[in-house]
């Protein structure tokens, strides 16, 4: 893949580990086994021509297991010095038009994702539609709609896949999952119970490999009404919805650092500024969530079972005025964007302007602002940047094992990796959505 020849030590050793707690509904445990220890020496065999110093100045892998739970300690990336995997410089297909056929015009695009078959799937949400293009981007038929009905949606959520062809979609509003196959016909429509109590809108966050999604409960009004002015940290809860309609909770997280602000009989409530938050994925039969405080990422199974403990020596990143003067460049180019969003929620919002650049900063940046899983196992941890810039990814193997690095281009917001591809939907400076397509040499 790329690695250049190493010699890692991997030293296992268990200690005594609290597992995570999942609420919710009723899971099996894990017994906790009784604390053992391990110690193993692993030599990982490379490039042959790299020779013994090459091997010897590799960066170690520690890994310490207690109870079932791993630890991976990560003291630098594999791909150091060596060849790393490659994107392309620009993308094998492109979907979206600012003018043309109306299945050519894309707005609100919330999820993006390919076949098996090389088929795109876009959820577009400004129709609340899921439109099918076949491998060379022509426009092949719509599923749903909006609606109530069979196979529509109150508010198009996300999709994922489920199976190789077949396609799982999240109805946010309705709090519906919805299965079709591949020639477009409803296969499963799943309501989750409303005793949950989930939130006016509740988004999902990744898709476990049965076609079942991740989701957050959403905005709660009597939360924020509730909270005092000043700085707060909700907890963020991570759900996923079964097949029976009941729900796990998979991992709770501390969530995003804002600042509420009372003006009246109006409220908001905008992000601290390099503030920290939570972020999680799903892919496979695994959840991955983190906080952006530190370089740590952790995995869950799906009934909210601790895995394994993912951390890279990352040194953290000083808040400098060049961030800062980028930052409020980048708030004022979204100030269309926010009041929008605003007017939907005016009740709870009031308008963003100049008291957001008045609220105290970090003084060091978060670590990371997204996380993906790949169709291989692969974990992508984006580090924290911005719009303007191109996007820099950290790879980790299934192991946890972090390979390297890898840069997308700036203002593409990926949705789906492949073994050879990344999707991702791009928004030019008159709004025009496009999704495309780059190849992935690995």
């Amino acid at each position: 893949m790329g690695a250049r020849g190493r010699s890692n030590v991997v030293v296992a050793v268990a200690v005594p580990l609290t597992p995570a707690r999942a609420v919710g509904a009723p899971r099996r445990g894990r017994a906790a086994g009784c604390a053992t220890l391990l110690l193993a020496v692993l030599v990982a065999c490379g490039d042959r021509g790299t020779g013994a110093a090459a091997q010897a100045s590799a960066p170690a892998v520690v890994t310490r297991d207690s109870a079932g739970v791993q630890i991976v300690e990560n003291s630098g990336p594999r791909w150091s010095g060596g060849v790393p995997w490659r994107i392309a410089a620009a993308p094998s297909l492109e979907i979206g038009a600012a003018s043309g056929a109306e299945s050519d015009q894309l707005y609100g695009v919330q999820d993006a994702i390919r076949l098996e078959d090389g088929t795109i799937a876009i959820a577009d949400g400004g129709t609340n539609r899921i439109r099918i293009y076949d491998r060379s981007g022509r426009h092949v038929r719509d599923l749903g709609g909006r609606g109530g009905g069979p196979g529509e949606f109150g508010m198009l959520g996300g999709i994922g896949r489920a199976g190789g062809r077949s396609i799982a979609a999240w109805d946010a509003r309705r709090k519906r999952l919805t299965h079709f196959d591949a020639d477009g016909r409803v296969i499963r429509e799943i309501g989750v119970d409303s005793r949950y109590g989930l939130g006016l809108v509740s988004p999902a966050v990744g898709w476990f490999a049965d076609g079942t999604p991740v989701i957050t409960p959403g905005f709660a009004a009597r939360d924020l009404l509730a909270a005092a002015s000043g700085e707060r940290r909700a907890p963020e809860h991570y759900l996923h919805v079964r097949l029976d309609g009941g729900i796990d909770t998979v991992a709770v997280l501390r969530g995003r650092e804002e600042f509420v602000i009372r003006q009246g009989r109006s409220l908001s409530a905008p992000q601290v500024p390099f503030g920290r938050a939570s972020h999680g994925a799903a892919g496979g039969d695994a959840f991955f969530g983190g906080e952006s405080d530190r370089f740590e990422v952790r995995q869950w199974s799906p009934s909210g079972e601790l895995l394994r403990v993912i951390r890279a020596a990352v040194e953290p990143r000083p808040v400098t005025p060049e961030h800062v003067t980028r930052y409020e460049a980048e708030q004022r180019e979204a100030a269309q964007r926010r009041n929008r969003v605003a007017a939907m929620v005016s009740a709870f919002a009031a308008a963003a302007g100049s008291e957001d650049a008045d609220l105290p900063h970090r003084e060091t940046l978060p670590f990371f602002d997204r996380i993906l899983v790949d169709r291989t196992g692969h974990l992508w941890v984006k580090e924290f940047g911005f719009e303007s810039e191109p996007g820099r990814w950290q790879v980790f193997g299934p192991d946890g094992g972090w390979l390297g690095a890898l840069s997308t281009p700036a203002g593409f917001r990926v949705t789906d990796i492949g073994h050879d591809y990344v999707l991702g939907v791009d928004v030019d400076s008159l709004g025009v959505e496009r999704v495309r397509l780059y190849a992935l040499a690995r």
